[in-house]
């Protein structure tokens, strides 16, 4: 308690309590296979919190951040965008995840209750099946958005996105970010709060309202809101600007 305290103070209750629920994790495993005496020490109370709301660009500043990245970026943002998928299960993202014939994708997911493996199917909208569909024909690797250097899965990228925004004269945002300005577009859009739960995959509906305020979902919705595309599809080449606009 002592040393969550020196923490909180410095750094603040999230910090402390971040340590707390490790320390909380570790005393529990060592209960487990290790002997460790019970009640878990650890258990102490949690420390205030002074939680800032999550930055979330407004939609103009993702596309101009998107003409801003290169040609196999602009595939990955364009995929976190119409799937609001986390950034970890993209950078895992295999083509064995993509089911061409029935135009969805696999996204595979440990934050479930104990951790386990599960996995959900995601329609992909017309667009991203565009997209994908000519990446196929030259990828090389078995992941759909691998470091193109190594052709192996990226692990973080933490500073990547930061750097493109800085070149697109916008307010850096995240990976993250990304998922809910999905859901903020869905729920402008008139898309229900259970739709929504729906497609950012929440066991919880009290999850998603921290996503958005209030928010039927099928394909053509989706497509429909979160497509900027007039004739033709983005990425048709290395070369070729993407012709996309945001459908109001």
């Amino acid at each position: 308690m002592e040393f969550l305290q020196k923490i909180a103070t410095k750094k603040g209750g999230n910090v402390a309590n971040k340590i707390r629920k490790n320390l909380v994790a570790a005393w529990n495993w060592g209960i487990k296979y290790q002997n460790l005496p019970r009640p878990n020490p650890c258990l102490v109370e949690r420390f205030p919190e002074k939680r800032k709301g999550r930055y979330v660009p407004p939609v103009e500043d993702f596309w101009k951040a998107y003409d801003a990245a290169a040609p196999h970026d602009q595939r990955m943002m364009l995929a976190y965008l119409h799937t609001a998928a986390r950034r970890k299960e993209l950078f895992e993202l295999t083509w064995e995840d993509v089911d061409f014939a029935n135009q969805r994708m696999r996204l595979w997911t440990s934050k479930r209750q104990g951790g386990t493996n599960e996995y959900d199917w995601i329609p992909m909208t017309d667009d991203l099946y565009e997209v994908l569909t000519e990446h196929r024909k030259t990828s090389q690797s078995d992941f759909v958005f691998p470091n193109p250097e190594t052709g192996e899965k990226y692990c973080a990228r933490q500073h990547y996105l930061k750097r493109v925004c800085k070149r697109a004269g916008v307010t850096a945002f995240g990976w993250h970010a990304i998922r809910h300005l999905t859901a903020s577009i869905l729920i402008s859009n008139g898309v229900p709060l259970t739709t929504i739960q729906k497609i950012l995959r929440h066991k919880n509906l009290t999850t998603t309202q921290r996503y958005v305020h209030e928010l039927d979902f099928d394909r053509m919705k989706i497509q429909q809101v979160l497509s900027r595309k007039e004739k033709s599809p983005p990425l048709r080449g290395d070369h070729q600007r993407a012709k996309l606009r945001v459908i109001k």
